[in-house]
């Protein structure tokens, strides 16, 4: 198991930007890529592969690249690292490396060395959700019961509360809560049904503040995979933007159940 953290440091690669960073990573005859982060000089991709090594003599292979819009991706430099020694240190303390091009040590915009985190060892046993996310995908009915919120952020300026009401999606087809009033920890214990794919389809949860007379406004957002399991527990935290470029907060808390 790998987990890519962060990256820092990293040099600057648009004429009208910073660095918009990705990692592939290769062992053996496998291959896996980390997701793009635009426009950062330091960034966390916090994620996780399972790779197999046929061999303990093996390397793990690491590229960063540089994503562009337009015309082939630029490579910014690699490492190559010695399973055995990862192995060896287990996952109790994330490791920095430092990647090399064909001029010597890659250097970031502020001068200090481009670097990345990442932990190797053996993958921990897998959970009832892992495992449900690896069965093949089954046509079926996904319940969720969307219990609560806590947290919530203060959309009234003059109340410092909010109106929250919560939109369901999966495939496209959509469900709402009714509105909780003045409370950033609304109460809903309210269940909806969907049509739709296990270890496929994704439920997505918007909370959106009530306005009369005009169009909701955003309170973040979270999402999980439908996973066929018979009753599932889930505390999401909410992501997204604010007016004004403020963070979302909060968390929703929701039982999903699916059947075939």
């Amino acid at each position: 198991e790998i987990l890519v953290g962060s990256v820092a440091h990293l040099p600057k690669m648009d004429a009208m930007g910073k660095c918009d960073p990705y990692v592939k990573l290769s062992l053996g005859g496998e291959s896996r890529q980390t997701r793009k982060i635009k426009s950062v000089y330091d960034g966390t991709f916090d994620e996780r592969f399972v790779m197999t090594a046929l061999e303990p003599e093996e390397e793990l292979v690491l590229n960063l690249y540089d994503w562009d819009y337009v015309g082939q991706d630029d490579w910014i430099g690699s490492v190559n690292l010695s399973l055995a020694g990862l192995v060896d240190t287990a996952l109790a303390v994330p490791q920095t490396v430092t990647f090399t091009d064909k001029k010597g040590t890659v250097v970031g915009h502020d001068k200090t060395p481009t670097t990345l985190t990442l932990t190797v060892g053996n993958p921990p046993p897998a959970s009832l959700e892992e495992e449900a996310a690896s069965k093949p995908p089954v046509k079926g009915t996904l319940t969720v019961r969307v219990k609560r919120g806590e947290g919530l952020p203060k959309m009234d300026t003059f109340t410092h509360k909010a109106d929250p009401f919560v939109v369901l999606t999966v495939d496209g087809a959509s469900e709402k809560t009714s509105v909780r009033k003045g409370t950033l920890n609304p109460r809903w214990d309210e269940a909806f049904q969907f049509s739709c794919t296990s270890s496929k389809s994704v439920l997505e949860l918007n909370v959106l503040d009530w306005e009369r007379g005009g169009a909701p406004r955003n309170m973040g957002e979270a999402s999980c995979p439908v996973l066929n399991l018979p009753q599932l527990d889930k505390e999401l935290t909410l992501h997204g933007l604010l007016e004004g470029g403020i963070p979302c907060c909060g968390q929703l808390y929701i039982q999903t159940s699916f059947s075939e």
